[in-house]
């Protein structure tokens, strides 16, 4: 593992969704008005997924990648700077579907069509 991916790792917060997509839906904090609990002391507002960067180290801190596989994507980004863009784009397009569809659930309302198709195509793909 690279020292940029291991020190944007160390960037990332621990996990508290208890399911892989509402910890990415909260890759960025706070969201949507005061939250109904308290914030930890030292809470500062946050967005995880800046760069693509970022979108790894998530990944990797997440266990969703492997620290070699992470590294290896970074290297590959250097040479393919418009794909990485577009991974990060397509990331945060589904992050917010992902918060749009469980905020709507959250507040009694239907998920909108888009968002649902979001999230079908995204898991066909995957």
């Amino acid at each position: 593992m690279t020292e940029r991916l291991q020190e944007a790792i160390s960037h990332i917060h621990e996990p508290w969704g208890g399911a892989l997509c509402l910890d990415f839906a909260n890759s960025i904090e706070p969201r949507g008005g005061p939250p109904p609990f308290a914030l930890p002391p030292g809470f500062v507002a946050r967005d995880e997924l800046t760069s693509y960067l970022g979108l790894v180290a998530w990944a990797v801190r997440l266990n969703q990648l492997s620290p070699a596989t992470g590294a290896a994507l970074l290297h590959t980004a250097g040479s393919n700077q418009d794909g990485a863009r577009r991974v990060l784009a397509r990331g945060l397009t589904l992050r917010e579907a992902i918060y749009r569809a469980f905020a709507a659930v959250a507040r009694g309302e239907r998920v909108a069509a888009s968002d649902l198709a979001r999230l079908h195509g995204e898991h066909t793909e995957a």
